[in-house]
């Protein structure tokens, strides 16, 4: 049965002559993600017997907002123009339990992306911070605006805000164009009993044909488990936070940031890297190889995988509107290979505090 099905798609999808030249990348990354939000009760333990009666992660989030999910994330780059009818799809690994295939759907890009910066203000000033201490170092502070970023900045910034706010990022790569799966708005939550070992095979139209064989070793990263702060109650933005969490086995780098809005005028990063860095605007955050986690956490871009600690400065986000804290930590994977068509699979595991503060949430 499964011949049928590749016999099938090599005929529905058959190879661009020209996809020896075009330049192609397929990223894989397995999530484990919790969202919380401060101001509210904190759900059910994860290890706690309700739970333990649940059959799966997509089901303890209907029970449990707060609850942790598994996802799938595939990217593929390519460069080139794409033909009219570009179509590709992924066969998955039965232990995944997501049917036999999986369609992408295509983003061909665009030249002339509209940069318009967020509520189209581009006199918008950006302010970064960075460092984990209890005060902001006078030193630690750098002031932007929108219109002396980079086109990739652009983007990504773009897509840092459709992240908060519920939608796929990850398409907009000037020059290149975009395979994805899940689409915008497919919500796939994978079962706590799935595996990720076993061969995922990409077929298209207009690049090789490429296989990536993940290890029985590999597996999905333990959520992060906060310990501090209390999030039944607003944490306080004018005071330095302690967030805290439980360790996590095989993690390899933490990175964390966070975003506000003072009005329509002013937006404010913070992150926790304890050198200047533009990791949250540099076009890669999302997909990193693992070479490139072990050479940010050496140069201190982020955090070793076995910290469990670390401190947002006081005042940082004390005068906005609103705020929102992301960390991921990154964990083992299948390195990138050398096939015409690189592949990488990657691990990680992400929390999200939507929201942590902000005058107009807490009324601080």
């Amino acid at each position: 049965m499964k011949s049928i099905l590749l016999i099938f798609i090599i005929l529905l999808l058959p190879v661009s002559l020209s996809a020896a030249d075009r330049t192609a990348y397929l990223a894989i990354y397995a999530d484990t993600s919790v969202e919380l939000a401060a101001g509210m009760p904190s759900g059910p333990s994860l290890t706690g017997p309700e739970i333990e009666k649940v059959e799966s992660i997509g089901s303890m989030n209907a029970l449990n907002p707060s609850a942790p999910r598994r996802s799938l994330d595939v990217r593929l780059w390519s460069s080139g123009e794409l033909p009219g009818d570009a179509a590709a799809c992924i066969v998955l690994p039965e232990g995944l339990k997501l049917g036999k295939k999986v369609d992408l759907g295509i983003y061909k890009g665009s030249k002339d992306l509209e940069f318009a910066a967020p509520g189209k203000n581009n006199n918008l000033s950006i302010k970064t911070y960075w460092g984990s201490a209890k005060t902001c170092n006078p030193s630690h502070v750098k002031t932007m605006h929108w219109n002396d970023l980079s086109a990739a900045q652009k983007v990504k910034m773009r897509e840092g805000l459709t992240r908060l706010s519920g939608g796929n990022a990850g398409k907009f790569k000037p020059g290149w164009s975009t395979a994805f799966w899940p689409g915008e708005k497919q919500e796939v939550q994978i079962s706590k009993d799935a595996s990720l070992f076993g061969t995922y095979t990409l077929y298209t139209n207009y690049t090789d044909t490429v296989g990536m064989n993940v290890p029985p070793s590999l597996s999905f990263c333990n959520p992060i488990e906060l310990t501090k702060p209390d999030l039944s109650k607003f944490p306080s933005l004018s005071l330095p936070i302690e967030i805290e969490w439980k360790p996590i086995q095989g993690i390899k780098g933490y990175y964390a940031w966070a975003i506000g809005r003072k009005g329509n005028d002013t937006l404010v990063i913070w992150n926790s890297g304890e050198i200047p860095n533009d990791l949250f605007m540099n076009g890669n955050r999302d997909h990193l190889r693992m070479n490139e986690v072990d050479s940010f956490v050496e140069s201190k871009v982020m955090m070793p995988g076995n910290q469990t600690k670390l401190t947002l400065p006081a005042g940082v986000f004390s005068d906005c509107d609103d705020c929102y804290f992301e960390m991921v930590g990154y964990g083992p994977g299948v390195p990138e290979s050398s096939d015409l068509v690189k592949t990488r699979f990657q691990t990680k595991t992400t929390l999200r505090i939507l929201p942590l503060g902000g005058r107009e949430i807490s009324g601080e």
